[in-house]
């Protein structure tokens, strides 16, 4: 008897493999630069193509009530079951949309827009419940491990699924048919969600046994009672504000600026991949040295000089957007990485999943908002020109520009909330 429940472990981590693999063109398919992508196809004002973007990061929110439901009700495996059926199976609603109403594309942007809201929805508070589920499946000392495993086998088909979408979507457009290609690209989406629903079914979910004393009302607000972990929480949702501003807005002028196709496009997110496969040895033996906030800040630099990169790019020079795809595969690497482990080391261990949902809650509301005020912001400047002596800035050059400035007042205050002590030490400085 002792014996069975190791089997039925170690069965579900490969369960829980594969389910990563099914899961990768889903979340690759339904994320925002595809779904902006296919706002910008139907004709959506700046506005609503913002509107649409920033639905993935306002349902943010909706953390704190999966972070409740799991510890509330204990059973994660119904739990995720549930909500992938309503995540991974809603967008076949916008399918059938686009088949009845062909020629109505406001009535499919409608249709899009509330598969969107609701699908994100799910699929947030399923995050919650799979992160606790996960946790408990696999031993601590595996973890790690085995995570940088299934990651990498899922930058594979990241790279894979990546390609073929772009070319898939290259082809439906040469024919005249792009709007049944975003129709099939959504249908594999739903084919392979569905795939994860019925693995979810078959994995182990190891006993659960929620603390009796568990306090909603006193436990969701301890991380922003936490004076060590408000600075994260306070540099999010700037981090975001400033991503969120123009974030829709840079795969707008691949389209309609830069008149990029689709595969370029999935080149472009291939490099970023690439790098992060590569680079994460390098930027967790730095962490580990000089601290995650000296990573976060160096990284977030780099990151800052994105947005000036895309005032030079034409349709006839594209070098400054290549430059970007690999400026972000070494810097996001190490960002991604350092945020995740001040999260780690930063909260503490009674109430840690709202700590983590703070801080989705906070980069939520920050890129929706912003978002919704960069679409504002594009229709206000988009007659707006002035020449220098390097380049014009006209159209989404000012979001972009934007952007920068908001990113060089995010790391200022994170400067000055989190001085580092290991980087400070390595220079010679004491820290305040």
């Amino acid at each position: 008897m002792g014996r069975k429940p190791q089997s039925e472990r170690r069965k579900g981590i490969v369960v829980c493999t594969w389910e990563g693999i099914f899961a990768n063109p889903y979340i690759i398919i339904t994320d925002t630069t595809y779904l902006t992508a296919f706002a910008v196809m139907l004709s959506a004002s700046n506005a609503v193509i913002a509107f649409i973007g920033g639905l993935s990061f306002l349902v943010r929110v909706f953390q704190l009530l999966g972070a409740y439901l799991v510890e509330r009700y204990g059973n994660r495996k119904r739990f995720c079951v549930w909500m992938a059926i309503g995540a991974r199976l809603s967008w076949l609603l916008v399918v059938v949309a686009g088949l009845i109403w062909r020629d109505d594309g406001e009535a499919i942007l409608l249709v899009f827009a509330s598969v969107t809201l609701m699908a994100k929805i799910f699929e947030t508070m399923l995050g919650m419940g799979w992160m606790s589920w996960a946790t408990d499946l696999i031993p601590s000392q595996l973890r790690g491990k085995y995570f940088g495993f299934r990651l990498s086998l899922m930058a594979m088909v990241n790279v894979a699924t990546t390609y073929a979408i772009g070319y898939a979507l290259d082809l439906f457009k040469g024919f005249g048919r792009e709007a049944d290609g975003y129709l099939a690209m959504l249908v594999v989406a739903s084919l392979c969600g569905f795939v994860t629903i019925l693995l979810f079914q078959r994995q182990y979910e190891p006993p659960f046994h929620p603390s009796p004393d568990r306090n909603f009302q006193r436990d969701a607000w301890l991380p922003l009672q936490d004076e060590r972990f408000r600075p994260v929480i306070i540099f999010n949702l700037l981090w975001a504000i400033s991503q969120g501003v123009a974030l829709v807005f840079f795969t707008v002028q691949m389209i309609s600026v830069l008149k990029m196709s689709f595969t370029q496009i999935a080149l472009f997110n291939i490099i970023v991949t690439i790098g992060r496969v590569l680079l994460n040895p390098f930027w967790g033996r730095f962490t580990q040295r000089f601290g995650s906030s000296a990573t976060l800040k160096i990284c977030g630099a780099l990151i800052t000089i994105n947005p000036l990169l895309w005032l030079f790019a034409t349709p006839d020079n594209l070098v400054p957007i290549w430059l970007d795809a690999l400026n972000s595969a070494v810097a996001w690497t190490g960002f991604d990485l350092a945020s995740m482990n001040i999260q780690f080391t930063d909260s503490k261990p009674k109430g840690r999943a709202y700590y983590f949902a703070w801080v989705g809650i906070s980069s939520g509301v920050g890129f929706f908002v912003s978002g919704v005020m960069g679409g504002q912001l594009a229709d206000l400047v988009q007659g707006a020109s002035l020449a220098t002596p390097v380049s014009v800035i006209e159209g989404n050059h000012w979001i972009f520009l934007v952007s920068f400035v908001l990113r060089v007042v995010s790391l200022s205050v994170f400067w000055r909330l989190r001085p580092d002590a290991p980087i400070l030490k390595s220079l010679g400085l004491k820290p305040n």
